[in-house]
């Protein structure tokens, strides 16, 4: 019993991060339409990312309501139209709810292929203070993704610079043969 309860342990401690579920994380909400510039926009000033190397995202799929799918990309609605699920075919890392004259940019940290969306977001005035009365239904949905930049891993360079190193010995050899 004493040798499993380690095993026990490090096995808990290997599987958790893998079974951990992803945050969804609300970054900003901006005007009209969810157009390219200006959800980059939203993602680079929000607190998460003002500061650090700007995002850059490419378009994945969209959903606009009544259609719940798309090739790549599904969406379950609420009876209210004002949330419901997303699925899509590879992980995305944003996605953005519009409805009414605003959109909201969502941040899904890891990465996922399924979550949960609402247009409930902070709102200035307008109804009687009633927070559902100031939730829009949903327009769309646009699920995004974040442009990756190859960076080749430190033992690739050494493989490199080992292979270099070693044709210029040869070739140095037989130079002086």
């Amino acid at each position: 019993m004493k040798k499993i309860t380690p095993i026990v342990v490090i096995i808990g401690i290997i599987l958790l991060p893998m079974i951990s579920s992803a945050s969804i994380i609300y970054l900003g909400l901006g005007e009209g339409n969810d157009k390219y510039d200006k959800v980059v926009n939203t993602i680079n000033n929000s607190s998460y990312f003002a500061g650090s190397k700007p995002v850059d995202i490419s378009f994945y799929a969209k959903v606009d309501y009544p259609a719940k799918a798309t090739e790549n990309l599904s969406l379950t609605y609420a009876t209210d139209l004002k949330s419901g699920t997303w699925l899509t075919t590879d992980p995305i890392d944003f996605f953005t709810v519009k409805g009414a004259n605003n959109f909201t940019v969502w941040w899904v940290d890891p990465s996922v292929s399924s979550g949960t969306w609402s247009t409930e977001w902070p709102t200035a005035g307008g109804g009687n203070g009633n927070k559902s009365e100031q939730q829009p239904a949903i327009s769309h949905l646009s699920a995004w993704t974040m442009k990756s930049v190859s960076i080749p891993e430190p033992s690739t360079m050494l493989l490199l610079g080992f292979g270099l190193l070693g044709i210029a010995f040869f070739r140095r050899q037989r130079i002086f043969k």
